[in-house]
């Protein structure tokens, strides 16, 4: 459980990185419409719905991890290609670059979506009950403290020109390489087999 608490941290880092208020940044360095930033969030609102199909699935899994690596694996490390795009502008226009972007960071959002359920499933049957209360407050504390350290990067971007998207595309880099590393340790927590309450044979 103490190597899952230390993942959560990276796993909080992450999603500093890749925080709202810099992908917003580099929208409108990029030219992008008020109605292309407002997908920015409304996206992975999208992708959250899906993942009612991933609750259905593990239902009828032997084992959840190799299922979750794989779809957190390329949920966080579609994160490198996505750090690139805005160098393409010279080649493919803004607009252009804009909607692939938006496609790459929708695909992600979709597989890390389907992944969250599965971790939680997971970390119901790894925690004992009468230590649930010990572990997500540590785990809260852990991440409250990881994203107050993540006030830097805002300054990190500030130094930049105004108009430079490099600082941007760093910090999605950052977030790749500190994502994996998140899904690398996880990936040794112990995986208890799987108590499934009983569901119906359909849906319907």
């Amino acid at each position: 459980m103490r190597r899952s608490i230390l993942a959560s941290t990276f796993g909080s880092w992450f999603g500093t990185c890749i925080a709202l208020q810099f992908l917003t940044g580099l929208f409108l360095i990029l030219g992008a419409s008020e109605v292309q930033v407002a997908l920015l969030s409304s996206l992975p609102m999208l992708g959250m719905a899906l993942s009612f199909f991933s609750t259905l699935f593990i239902q009828h899994l032997h084992r959840r991890k190799p299922y979750w690596f794989w779809l957190n694996t390329i949920h966080r490390l579609l994160w490198l290609p996505i750090a690139a795009v805005p160098f393409f502008v010279g080649y493919f226009g803004s607009q252009s670059v804009i909607i692939i972007f938006l496609g790459l960071y929708f695909l992600s959002s979709i597989l890390g979506s389907m992944a969250s359920p599965v971790w939680f499933s997971w970390m119901a049957d790894l925690v004992p009950k009468e230590q649930a209360g010990k572990f997500w407050g540590r785990r809260a504390a852990m991440v409250s403290v990881v994203n107050v350290l993540g006030i830097p990067l805002g300054w990190f971007a500030d130094r930049f020109p105004p108009d430079d998207p490099l600082p941007y595309a760093l910090l999605f880099l950052l977030a790749a390489v500190i994502g994996q590393i998140d899904v690398l340790i996880h990936n040794r927590v112990v995986e208890p087999a799987p108590t499934h309450s009983q569901v119906p044979e359909s849906f319907w």
